[in-house]
């Protein structure tokens, strides 16, 4: 029985010239990708490609039928060579070596009749195919296992059968070979098709999510257009408020009350250091007097300018301050500096009338001041330059936010680019056609 040609059982798998290597794809050398090539969408390639690998599939089926039936009429060769040698009576020269050859002749046709009657899996799909060559391995290892260890004996005492399990031994190794060779390329070529797959599956993602940034970058477009129109619009509120007559009083309002606030701290200032010179001998004065009385003494220490605003008036302060510059001056309080202590009370109480004059009179431009509610629109003016800056500040991270999107847009781009370049070029060597990926 001449070797398996399985070259001619059916077609072969055939997108390789050499079976062990990848051919070196080199990248077009142009852009024009399209030129005589079917466009078709990622979801159509790896139709294709399946579409392929069933073809595949079942070539593999057709090349491994043929070599099935003849490892089945090999064993069967071996079975009949088995019932052979079990009804051969074995002549032997020395009836001492009559126990060896009938002990291996019995193991011999044992295993044969065993290993010859396995049921081989039809090579159907992949599984099956990968079960006929497991199957196969195992019987020529067993047939190798059995010859190896009574081969002494099958070449003395039984060499006509010796000869004979040669030669189909050898028919189930080329046999064997046939299997491996036809399951390696299928294998290979599964392994391109696997790896073609792997890369229009990552296209896919990649296109996925390509879009989604687009749609970002659009939102985002968008966010800066009405960012930009609610900025020109709170840019022109701003400017007619501000130009406004009204707003420009409110300025001079404000102008004036702080004029005001400012004078009142000077004064308030002024009155601080002037009952200063009286603090030691209010504090003389001060022991064992009344709650109410060193209330007033101290405020005329700590707060003096409080002294206007007392419900009372300035009548129990300017009494107050006379009775400790009578103390001062009969000696009930003693001091070194007696005699400016009573000058400065001559002062306090002879200014108080022109201070409190001052007191009431800013107290009333104040109140007028604050009527004009001068600082509702100058909050306005405020909350509306905060939003501005605001409006600024989200204008500019949306800008960079579009810009990175822009350069991740553009690097997958470019990835996608190389990417559907390879498929391509892997389409066309599995299939032979010259397709253009549409993404």
């Amino acid at each position: 029985m001449a070797r398996l040609n399985i070259c001619k059982l059916s077609p072969p798998f055939g997108f390789f010239k050499k079976k062990d290597n990848l051919p070196k794809i080199r990248p077009s050398a142009n852009s024009n990708r399209v030129t005589n090539a079917t466009s078709i969408t990622v979801l159509d390639a790896l139709a294709e490609l399946a579409k392929i690998e069933s073809e595949n599939v079942q070539i593999l089926s057709n090349n491994l039928s043929p070599i099935k039936e003849d490892v089945t009429r090999t064993l069967r060769s071996i079975q009949k060579v088995a019932e052979e040698l079990k009804k051969d009576k074995i002549k032997l020269d020395e009836h001492k070596f009559k126990s060896i050859v009938e002990n291996s002749k019995a193991t011999v046709v044992t295993s044969l009749e065993r290993e010859a009657s396995s049921d081989l899996p039809s090579p159907h799909s992949v599984y099956d195919a990968k079960r006929f060559k497991e199957r196969l391995e195992s019987i020529m290892n067993r047939f190798g296992e059995v010859s190896g260890s009574h081969s002494k004996v099958l070449n003395v005492f039984m060499k006509k059968y010796a000869g004979k399990l040669k030669d189909e031994f050898e028919r189930l190794s080329s046999l064997l070979q046939d299997t491996k060779s036809v399951i390696t390329d299928f294998e290979q070529e599964a392994r391109v098709i696997g790896e073609c797959n792997n890369i229009l599956n990552t296209i896919s993602q990649k296109t996925s999510v390509l879009k989604s940034n687009k749609i970002e970058v659009e939102n985002t477009r968008s966010a800066i257009e009405k960012l930009e129109y609610s900025l020109g619009e709170l840019n022109i509120r701003l400017k007619n408020l501000e130009d406004s007559v009204e707003f420009r009083e409110s300025v001079h309002t404000l102008s004036e009350i702080d004029k005001a606030k400012i004078e009142e701290e000077e004064f308030n200032k002024q009155l601080l250091d002037l009952f200063g010179h009286l603090s030691r001998a209010i504090t003389k004065y001060s022991y064992g007097m009344t709650k109410e009385t060193y209330r007033r003494l101290h405020v005329l220490s700590e707060m003096p300018w409080k002294i206007f605003e007392d419900v009372e008036g300035v009548s129990p302060y300017i009494k107050l301050l006379s009775e400790i510059r009578r103390s001062v001056q009969l000696y009930d309080i003693t001091l070194k500096d007696s005699d400016k202590v009573i000058q400065y009370c001559d002062h306090i109480l002879k200014s108080l009338p022109e201070f409190e004059k001052i007191a009431k009179e800013r107290k009333l431009r104040l109140e007028s001041l604050n009527k004009k509610n001068a600082n509702s629109l100058i909050e306005n003016s405020r909350e509306i330059r905060e939003k501005i800056n605001n409006y600024n500040d989200s204008i500019q991270n949306n800008k960079r936010a579009l810009e990175r999107l822009t350069k991740e847009i553009n690097e997958k781009n470019r990835e996608l680019e190389e990417l559907t370049k390879k498929a391509e070029e892997r389409l066309m060597i599995i299939s032979g056609r010259k397709f253009s990926i549409s993404t």
